[in-house]
């Protein structure tokens, strides 16, 4: 878009020629010739090159992970206790959409593990990291319910890399699991989450006898 204000700002705004036989006075161009000079300039413009730069910007702004974590330096694994307590009262409304009361108390707790059945597993690694990569590529590469969410490094690549979608790691989700190292393996466990913590080697080929490397 840029260049197509460039080529409008090199055009005047108004042309006007002088006219030899009447000193002084001067007639417009006609406006046809005005749009030609546009659609010429319009015309020598790299369109393609363009939304291919845009494109590209888009593409390593909107899917970059920005949330650095260290890679682990020791294998451990650790339960998440998904017990919620309501900070605020939850009314029971009347079918006559009137509040009748409390429905559920602030302070009520419940674990949605209890209501829920959860068959996925998250891993968590970071994308910029070769050997996290390979990792996930050697463990967990064709496993429909093992989603990767990444750290850092760009989205597009890593699903690039690997053949399939992935995700971003989000504040809200890092909190939740308690992620504080890469590479974390997240999974439940009766009415638990059950987060295991990789060390990955910087080897090509990484052993599956790890911790937290699951048969799914």
């Amino acid at each position: 878009m840029k260049a197509v204000l460039i080529a409008l700002l090199l055009i005047p705004t108004a042309v006007f020629a002088k006219d030899l036989g009447t000193t002084g006075k001067t007639y417009p161009v006609a406006e046809k010739d005005l749009l030609n000079e546009i659609e010429g300039r319009a015309a020598q413009t790299d369109w393609e090159g363009i939304f291919k730069k845009e494109q590209e910007k888009i593409r390593n702004e909107a899917g970059k992970g920005k949330i650095p974590l260290p890679a682990s330096d020791n294998a451990t694994s650790y339960l998440i206790d998904m017990t919620y307590t309501l900070p605020h009262d939850i009314p029971k409304v009347s079918p006559e959409g009137q509040i009748a009361g409390v429905l559920y108390p602030k302070g009520y707790k419940f674990n949605p593990l209890e209501y829920t059945k959860i068959n996925e597993t998250y891993v968590i690694f970071n994308g910029s990291r070769k050997a996290e990569v390979d990792w996930f590529v050697s463990n967990y590469r064709n496993q429909p319910l093992v989603y990767p969410i990444i750290s850092e490094g760009n989205v597009f690549n890593v699903a690039e890399r690997l053949g399939r979608p992935v995700y971003l790691l989000d504040e809200q989700l890092r909190k939740l699991f308690q992620i504080e190292r890469t590479v974390s393996v997240v999974y439940p466990e009766g009415k638990f989450m059950r987060v295991d913590v990789i060390k990955v080697n910087n080897e090509e080929n990484n052993s599956r006898n790890n911790i937290g490397v699951r048969g799914l």
